[in-house]
């Protein structure tokens, strides 16, 4: 085996392509050049999929929404100076930006039009993003991905409107009985059929309210609305959200969200040692295979 088909099969397993492959999306065929990359990547996925900061969103609101992702940037970790929340506005001096979302995808309305559901297999956004080779620091992360130092992830930038939003009250049936009074008034079929209840913003009462942070904008960690669990449904039932931007980040807040693969032509800018480490790495989990897996998965 040549050296370029040894790299080739090295990287294609770290989920990296080298050669002048393409993503097709949205009725494009994306494909890398010496100076761009592209990541394909899903996110924003609806209800059951909740954040790590106790917000989700119901199926009906992304598919409402998911075209204001379409040429919005695609920045490092949230690095935006616009987005800088310091008194003095110096924490964040800079944009760090390496490139924008190209290419949106989501799933066909169903028959019946969206509704939640507990199945685990949560409708999300498949989305590509160019990415600047020649952009600061855009080298070295993907010297990292491709080294298999660190996976990246992805991570929504979302606007929306507090009013329109609501409170997902799990374990319905535990409610007290002024609670199952409220529930009762509040809750939509589609909810009430999983055992689930709902409560819009404008009609939570002050001790429901008290669950969320209005500042940093997330649910107050382990709180309930009086021993029920509670999820913030950004947008409200079949509302409106809008994404603004995506972040290549390191831990992202959305467990489903993941970037598929980075599409590269060969990466001038990788040292000897990215390469034999990003081998190590594939050797690592062939025998890892054999091991655990056995010789016919492989």
């Amino acid at each position: 085996m040549n050296d370029q088909q040894l790299r080739t099969r090295i990287f294609s397993n770290l989920g990296v392509s080298l050669c002048a492959n393409a993503i097709d999306i949205a009725g494009q065929r994306l494909m890398p050049d010496p100076s761009k990359a592209y990541a394909e990547f899903s996110i924003a996925h609806a209800w059951p999929v909740v954040t790590a900061w106790g917000t989700a969103m119901h199926p009906g609101t992304v598919a409402n929404s998911w075209p204001s992702m379409l040429h919005q940037v695609f920045n490092l970790a949230h690095l935006m100076k616009s987005y800088d929340t310091s008194k003095e506005k110096n924490e964040i001096p800079r944009d760090h930006i390496l490139g924008s979302i190209v290419a949106v995808e989501y799933p066909a309305t169903p028959a019946g039009g969206w509704r939640l559901s507990n199945h685990t297999a949560a409708p999300g956004i498949r989305a590509a993003a160019v990415i600047h080779k020649h952009a600061e620091r855009v080298p070295k992360i993907l010297g990292e991905h491709l080294g298999g130092r660190h996976k990246w992830t992805v991570s929504m930038e979302v606007d929306y409107s507090l009013l329109q939003s609501g409170f997902v009250i799990g374990q319905r049936a535990e409610a007290k009985k002024a609670q199952a009074a409220l529930l009762a008034e509040t809750t939509p079929e589609e909810f009430a059929a999983l055992g689930l209840g709902y409560v819009g913003m404008e009609q939570a009462p002050e001790s429901l309210l008290d669950t969320y942070d209005f500042e940093a904008r997330k649910l107050r960690r382990n709180v309930t609305w009086e021993g029920l669990p509670v999820t913030m449904l950004k947008g409200g039932v079949n509302g409106r959200v809008h994404f603004r931007g995506v972040g290549l980040v390191r831990y992202g807040a959305e467990r489903e969200a993941q970037i598929a693969q980075i599409l590269a032509t060969d990466p001038d800018r990788l040292t000897e040692s990215d390469e034999l480490e990003a081998g190590l790495v594939v050797l690592k989990e062939y025998f890892a295979g054999v091991f655990f897996g056995g010789i016919g998965r492989l």
